[in-house]
């Protein structure tokens, strides 16, 4: 029916017409920044994880940039450990000269002006190996220097409950094991229902959680694997559960503490022990709850790098049997020195190794840092990032839609006329 009150083919092109702007903006936006997912308008969960991710691998960047600058007091350290042992060898040479018979007092006094010189220098190396006002070698961090090597802390961090089978004798759970088939040593049937071998779907486990209750029905011809898949979609991730092949139990884990109870809804006999022991854990019954256990992670946060005292005659430490005003005075003293010196230098060259070992352990956890970013990285751009072919292509598609969607209205538009030549 033709009306000009309303023009329903007009409406509908209108419509059909929006939707196609609305779909040609999206795709022209697309193009623009490169992402298919720029901001939380355009898929907010995926928009969420892009970033954490991002926050992540900035602070993995954070993390290395630290790491740098412990290497670099780490090689300046080193740099002028390797220096002090070329004085330290220098030094020796000078004391062994020093306490040959054939030389007179003045020879002597001559080969000692050299080792003051040389000996005064290591103090200078020493106080000098500064970097950003860490100094590994000079004393001040004899209680080291912590570097973060990771963006995981190493607190607590996951709450566990484990099941296990220790009521069910050496029956291991599978993957593919019927829950109402469970049963004992004694080969009583742990029917997971009402106990009567009828299923009345009413049987479920609990789970209490800061942030709300979810609920796991437990249908008739459950599988153990059925149940975690179960379990896990019920949850949506608060708590997961996980079926161990190996052991033959059930795990379950969650950034926080939470209770596990079997519940009986059926009002007939309720579940065994064995069924409850098979899902929950060693003594776990019905109605009664299980709570979770902290478990702590180890992965290290930090490591702490050792620092030394290089300094001339510092008590306990490489250099402690020579003095800072030694001098080659005599042949007596001279040959003592030779002795003192031998001694620092081989102290010396095992705080080297010490240095250098800390050293490349901090490259091997920058590479790897490195290589975590990437792929971090590489994930952000997996989610957000648009085919560009793809979006060129629907591009090209959306505006000749958007131009026949014009024409469409155009036309639907001059429908009403037709009414105009009624009246002539």
């Amino acid at each position: 029916m033709l009306s000009v009150n309303n023009n329903y083919g007009a409406a509908i092109a209108l419509q059909n017409l929006q939707k196609t702007n609305t779909e040609l903006s999206q795709v022209q936006n697309r193009i623009s920044t490169g992402q298919k997912v720029s901001s939380a308008k355009d898929n907010g969960a995926v928009f969420a994880i892009a970033e954490g991710l991002r926050n992540r691998s900035n602070t993995i960047g954070r993390v290395k940039e630290g790491i740098g600058q412990v290497s670099s007091a780490i090689s300046t350290g080193v740099a002028a450990a390797g220096k002090i042992g070329e004085a330290l060898k220098e030094l020796k040479t000078l004391a062994t000269d020093a306490s040959s018979d054939t030389i007179d007092d003045d020879q002597r006094a001559a080969l000692n002006a050299t080792f003051v010189q040389v000996r005064d220098a290591i103090s200078k190396i020493v106080s000098g190996a500064t970097v950003n006002g860490t100094n590994l070698v000079d004393g001040s961090e004899t209680a080291g220097v912590n570097a973060m090597v990771g963006d995981i802390g190493a607190t607590a961090s996951t709450f566990e409950v484990a099941s296990d089978n220790t009521a069910l004798g050496d029956i291991l759970l599978s993957r593919g094991q019927v829950l109402s088939d469970i049963v004992t040593d004694a080969g009583t049937a742990g029917d997971i229902n009402d106990g009567s071998g009828v299923a009345t779907d009413l049987d479920r486990v609990v789970i209490e959680t800061a942030d709300g209750d979810f609920n796991v029905t437990i249908d008739a011809g459950m599988t153990v694997d059925d149940y975690v898949n179960a379990f896990n979609t019920a949850t949506n991730g608060a708590v997961t559960a996980e079926f161990d092949d190996n052991t033959g139990t059930i795990s379950y884990s969650s950034a926080a503490t939470f209770d596990l109870t079997l519940v009986d809804g059926s009002g007939g006999t309720p579940p065994t022990a064995a069924v409850a022991a098979a899902l929950l854990g060693t003594g776990a019954t019905v109605g009664t709850a299980v709570t979770s256990t902290a478990a702590t992670s180890t992965a290290p946060t930090s490591v702490t790098v050792s620092g030394f005292d290089f300094s001339l005659g510092a008590a306990g430490e490489a250099l402690a049997g020579v003095s800072a005003t030694a001098e080659l005075t005599d042949r007596t003293t001279s040959q003592g020195l030779m002795d003192a010196i031998d001694t620092a230098i081989t102290n010396l060259n095992t705080d080297i190794a010490t240095m250098t070992g800390q050293q490349k352990g901090l490259d091997i956890q920058q590479g790897f840092l490195s290589s975590l970013a990437d792929e971090l990285d590489n994930a952000v751009s997996t989610l957000v990032d648009a085919d560009l072919a793809k979006e060129s292509a629907r591009l090209q598609s959306l505006q000749v839609r958007q131009q026949l969607g014009a024409q469409a209205l155009s036309i639907a538009n001059q429908g009403p006329q037709v009414l105009l030549s009624f009246f002539r």
